[in-house]
């Protein structure tokens, strides 16, 4: 895989471009995008069982990430409602927690589908990843707590620095995910339709089209070999 070059400027193209080649081609991909915010967890827990039914995976092997924890002013709370879903459905969970030196996290329970931030399993990997919490990345906050709708490229550019830099680093945060997978990713998107996330997600599932695609070339193949 190519040594991928992080945008120096904030661009669109470069952003897509970088995202469609985020994932290993060896990476079973499942994109879902369009979710209701209300929708998000039910369809991450969903996704769990799905995960380890289909790739027999145990739930240790298992990650859901997402760029933030709460967001206050959106009354978003999706590390609450994750943790509240999987009791519910009796999934057992781990939580990362620093190192007594600070150098690095351990895993709180090692049975359990690992719940965290992006950011709190820096240099950990998993055998499946599920990105989910991405409602929040569809908006930006000025000085005031006001928030901005990040409808599209254009105005998103336009943001002061420190808006766009908070900004640059929730889309920062979704590369950081893409890249934990080691075998399966699904990206379960709220994120606001026609949104610059929406955009960079949305470009994602070309990939997935095109492993779709060549799944079906190489069962063809199977058959004309038997």
């Amino acid at each position: 895989m190519s040594v991928k070059i992080w945008p120096l400027e904030f661009n669109k193209e470069d952003y897509i471009e970088l995202f469609k080649e985020a994932v290993n081609d060896d990476v079973a991909l499942n994109v879902v995008t369009g979710i209701k915010r209300n929708n998000i967890v039910k369809e991450t827990v969903k996704a769990v069982k799905e995960i380890a039914a289909t790739y027999k995976l145990d739930y240790s092997d298992i990650a859901i990430l997402y760029p933030n924890k709460d967001n206050k002013g959106l009354r978003y709370y999706i590390q609450h409602w994750v943790k509240m879903m999987l009791d519910e459905n009796n999934i057992p969970y781990a939580i990362t927690q620093e190192k007594e030196d600070g150098m690095g996290v351990t895993i709180s329970n090692n049975k359990g589908v690992v719940v965290a931030p992006i950011d709190a399993i820096a240099g950990l990997e998993f055998k499946a990843v599920i990105l989910t919490g991405l409602y929040p990345c569809s908006y930006a906050f000025d000085g005031n707590e006001h928030r901005i709708k990040l409808k599209d490229w254009e105005s998103a550019c336009e943001l002061r620095e420190e808006e766009r830099a908070v900004v640059e680093d929730q889309i920062a945060k979704i590369y950081k995910a893409y890249c934990r997978a080691n075998e399966v990713l699904y990206v379960l998107s709220d994120a606001e339709t026609g949104t610059i996330i929406d955009d960079i997600v949305v470009s994602s599932e070309e990939k997935q089209i095109d492993q779709y695609v060549d799944s079906i070339f190489d069962d063809i193949l199977k058959c004309v070999a038997i």
